[in-house]
């Protein structure tokens, strides 16, 4: 179920817009504009002096307030059922929202996608610790799938902020992403991420309960047939013991 629809301008087309149409519309303006009064004080002139100093950023004015935070594509993949899903991210100030978009149309200038979930990157934030595959890109805003068809959205590091089952319609968002399961994406013959590993087990960035990796699922990892997954998994259930005892 679709909650938006979102158009975005290709990157290429917005760099090209940001950087080059509308500060060269207003220098041409201007640049005409003077010359006109200069040379033969004509209306003309006079009217393209007056869009380039007032109309311009008018226009410019109106399309930032009423779309304050835009969103861009961080990283995208195709799914199981061949379509393309997008890493949505908006960012003002300190609102944050990162969304899951599939891609309806791909025009010559812009691309459409139907926003399917959402979930907020401030405060309070709800995430999922989660290791990805060895040599998993660095970057922020990436998405990863598994063979089952589970997408889910790294936000930086190991964190995961949303998910959705492509199989079911399921999103997971805030709150639900906690659930995850800290091995849901190494599947069968894909290894672990080391530097995942050892920040999950030093808790690093874990708020309270928040990053936590659900002991149900480290229970489950313990009776794996890989023997990495099974010494992980009790690594982490160790230190949760350990922390636990020390902080009753």
């Amino acid at each position: 179920m679709s909650l938006y629809s979102v158009t975005l301008l290709k990157p290429s087309i917005a760099a090209v817009v940001e950087w080059i149409a509308w500060p060269g519309c207003s220098i041409l303006l201007a640049g005409g504009g003077i010359v006109g009064l200069c040379w033969s004080r004509c209306f003309l002139g006079a009217m393209n002096l007056i869009a380039s100093v007032l109309v311009i950023p008018a226009i410019w004015i109106v399309g930032f307030t009423t779309n304050v935070a835009p969103y861009c594509v961080t990283s995208e993949l195709t799914g199981p059922d061949g379509r393309k899903y997008a890493f949505l991210d908006s960012e003002f100030l300190q609102g944050q929202t990162l969304a899951l978009g599939i891609q309806t149309r791909r025009g010559l200038f812009t691309v459409c996608y139907d926003e399917v979930g959402a979930t907020n990157g401030d405060s309070p934030r709800s995430w999922a610790s989660v290791i990805r595959p060895a040599g998993a890109p660095e970057g922020y805003g990436q998405l990863y799938m598994n063979k089952a068809g589970l997408i889910v959205a790294i936000r930086y590091d190991f964190q995961a902020y949303f998910a959705f089952d492509t199989k079911s319609g399921r999103f997971f968002g805030h709150g639900a992403v906690e659930d995850l399961s800290p091995f849901v994406l190494i599947d069968e013959g894909v290894q672990m991420n080391p530097r995942d590993v050892e920040s999950i087990l030093t808790g690093k960035g874990a708020e309270d309960a928040m990053g936590v990796p659900p002991m149900k699922y480290l229970q489950e990892a313990t009776h794996s047939p890989r023997a990495d997954i099974r010494g992980v998994a009790n690594q982490m259930i160790v230190r949760r013991r350990a922390a636990t005892s020390e902080n009753p």
